[in-house]
């Protein structure tokens, strides 16, 4: 069992490191997304959109939309996660609005004027997917659609929380053909460009995040040998809806007898399993990476 010193000592860094994405998020937005005219998809797409009609801050709209939603996770998925979350969306916010108009970023805008414009946005995509990415890891979230996805996932996981996302930031990205508009003689022209700009980003950033998090393994086998097999195999079918083979063995020093758990989950589930075997001390876990499986596996996406 760790002391109440490393357990906050670990709490620290986690909320430093959510403090540090949240910058680098703010960040992009100051410095690729806003100055292009596009939206990056999801609850910031849609506020990314509102200034640019309106002028009314991404931030102060993130954060003002997101105060519903982190009561809503709060609730309805896990405690700790939308506190984690809601300490992201508070800096994020907050981070925006300090570097909104911060003259020391103006000489790193990029701006491409309209030409090669899909450069800014990987850039912002892959930043901003290692933020998904490092959150996630860190059992928390950017917030807005992400509570969404998070909540499908825990009630159906065969829907894979990234691309779920995905999905909601398509709906951003048509809804953004009919914002960025030019005027030309009167009439409103739309424009194809930012709603491939917003799925380009969105892809990008949901490909880094899920790299970041599974690795490219396609399913990762657990071999755990504990006294708390009962307990956590309980947990394996609750909240992974996934089997796990049993078997009985004797420790070849001590000569006890042992029951050790076999499990096959898919690689998106690393993080959720390890957050289950952390609760039980006494608990030894040989973790290996499955390269076929050849028989009756359920492939969780």
């Amino acid at each position: 069992m760790h002391s109440w010193k490393e357990t906050a000592k670990k709490e620290v860094f986690t909320y430093v490191f959510i403090l540090l994405t949240a910058f680098a998020s703010a960040v992009s937005y100051c410095l690729f997304i806003v100055p292009n005219d596009f939206a990056p998809g999801g609850l910031s797409g849609i506020a990314t959109m509102i200034q640019y009609k309106t002028g009314f801050s991404i931030g102060s709209f993130t954060l003002l939309a997101n105060i519903p939603l982190c009561v809503f996770a709060y609730f309805a998925i896990e405690r700790r996660f939308a506190i984690r979350s809601s300490v992201y969306v508070v800096a994020m916010s907050l981070f925006y609005n300090l570097l909104r108009d911060a003259a020391f970023l103006t000489p790193y805008y990029y701006d491409a004027g309209g030409v090669d414009t899909i450069f800014p946005c990987l850039l912002a995509g892959i930043l901003c997917g290692a933020v998904y990415g490092i959150n996630f890891s860190l059992s928390s979230s950017t917030g807005g659609i992400d509570f969404v996805s998070k909540y499908v996932n825990k009630k159906a996981p065969q829907f894979n929380f990234f691309w779920v996302s995905f999905a909601q930031n398509a709906i951003v990205a048509m809804l953004s053909y009919f914002v960025y508009t030019e005027d030309v003689d009167g009439f409103a022209m739309h424009n194809w460009k930012p709603v491939c700009l917003c799925l380009l980003y969105s892809f990008v950033a949901n490909f880094i995040a899920s790299r970041m998090i599974a690795g490219n393994l396609r399913a990762t086998q657990f071999m755990i040998i504990s006294e708390h097999t009962d307990a956590i195999k309980e947990e394996i079918f609750r909240t992974l809806h996934h089997s796990a083979t049993e078997m009985e063995a004797v420790g070849a020093y001590s000569g006890e007898n042992r029951r050790v758990l076999l499990c096959v989950v898919n690689s998106h589930q690393i993080v959720d399993f390890k957050k289950i075997l952390k609760k039980y001390d006494k608990t030894f876990v040989l973790i290996s990476p499955v390269q076929e499986i050849v028989g009756n596996f359920r492939r969780i996406k």
